[in-house]
């Protein structure tokens, strides 16, 4: 028929597209290909195989469109590529790229503004994941709990995911007001006592280029930013303090100047 026709030729013009964007096409090239072959009926890709090169070259599309702020664009490429997972997906060499597809979907659906189908996909993917360690899922943890603080009123849902996202990257902080202000009290003064030399280390800092801590001061930052909504004033000051702690002894992220610029309100 006709149709059939025309889902073979876009089957063809898809795959010659993305092809052609891979051995160094222009980049517009994958997009309409991907495209394309996203318009082809799913019984054409009739194995595991095909279905995962589908599921792949979608999360390529949508993470790419989320780093060019076309989030419903990045939504939808995210969307196709989530349906064709395999049931087995979330089990052997696969699992990642469930879980990068979820994620994407996730926080481009945060950027949205569409909460309850950001939370969705988030639950999805920690209902599936639930044996794999917190700090290895820090994407789709953080999406959720800035999409619920900005989103909703769950303050104290979205403190207890920080909390135990950190304490699951090895930066664990006080669970109370109380515990927080004598936590910063105490490391206050050991901050004073060395000043000068800290200041030293600030001006000689490197860039800071473990990961994992970068990820972690995010966390430090936003668990700050909630604790001044809930109007905790010692666990703000707790996280600039050791913030800037990070940075002396790790080296300068993006995030360091919110801390280090905090340091004479709370000294």
């Amino acid at each position: 028929s006709d149709q059939q026709e025309l889902d073979k030729f876009r089957l063809l013009i898809g795959n010659a597209l993305v092809e052609c964007a891979q051995d160094d096409g222009e980049a517009w090239m994958f997009f309409v290909g991907v495209h394309h072959l996203n318009l082809v009926p799913k019984h054409f890709f009739t194995n595991d195989e095909k279905k995962l090169r589908m599921a792949s070259l979608n999360f390529e599309s949508a993470d790419e469109s989320l780093t060019k702020a076309a989030f419903e664009t990045a939504a939808k490429f995210a969307e196709k590529g989530i349906a064709y997972l395999p049931e087995s997906c979330w089990e052997g060499p696969h699992r990642d790229l469930a879980y990068s597809l979820h994620a994407v979907a996730a926080e481009a659906q945060r950027l949205l503004g569409n909460i309850e189908s950001m939370e969705k996909y988030c639950q999805n993917c920690l209902g599936k994941q639930q044996k794999r360690p917190m700090d290895e899922m820090f994407g789709i943890y953080y999406t959720l709990a800035v999409g619920l603080m900005y989103g909703s009123d769950r303050y104290q849902e979205v403190r207890e995911i920080i909390l135990n996202l950190l304490e699951a990257m090895d930066f664990p902080f006080p669970r109370s007001p109380t515990a927080a202000k004598k936590a910063f009290l105490a490391e206050m003064i050991s901050f004073m006592w060395n000043k000068s030399k800290w200041h030293d280390s600030l001006r000689n800092a490197d860039f800071m280029t473990d990961t994992k801590k970068i990820k972690a001061m995010q966390a430090v930052r936003k668990l700050g930013a909630l604790a001044y909504l809930l109007g905790d004033k010692a666990t703000v000051a707790l996280t600039v303090l050791r913030g800037t702690m990070i940075t002396i002894k790790h080296g300068v992220c993006v995030h360091s100047p919110t801390f280090v610029a905090g340091v004479g309100a709370v000294t």
